[in-house]
């Protein structure tokens, strides 16, 4: 005997019940952006624009403010946008490519020291 009958729908056991999935929103999700300085939330990003050996201008983008830390050091001011938003990040500062989550040597990162001066 087939106990299976897919036209009889339960009321969920465990869990929010949800009639359809939640679309996910990338583009909604939080980027973070090195930034030049720290800034209030109500003024223009400055954010940093890194030249790679062979001259290429790339914005730097995380995925979370753990990732930039992790990435770019404890000192490194940034700025939270929409993740819709980086590519005009990126068409306003004139970057040719965006790099995600791309950890900077050391010797790149910024210091106490870099921000008090």
């Amino acid at each position: 005997m087939d106990h299976y009958r897919p036209d009889v729908v339960t009321d969920p056991v465990l869990g929010i019940y949800r009639s359809e999935p939640e679309p996910v929103t990338l583009e909604a999700a939080p980027v973070y952006l090195p930034a030049q300085r720290l800034v209030r939330p109500d003024e223009p990003v400055p954010v940093e624009v890194r030249a790679l050996p062979d001259g290429t201008r790339a914005l730097l983008a995380y995925s979370s403010l753990k990732q930039l830390i992790a990435c770019c050091g404890e000192h490194q001011p940034w700025a939270q946008v929409r993740g819709r938003d980086v590519h005009e990040h990126q068409r306003d500062c004139d970057a040719d490519v965006i790099l995600w989550d791309h950890a900077l040597p050391s010797e790149l990162q910024r210091t106490k020291e870099s921000l008090d001066g």
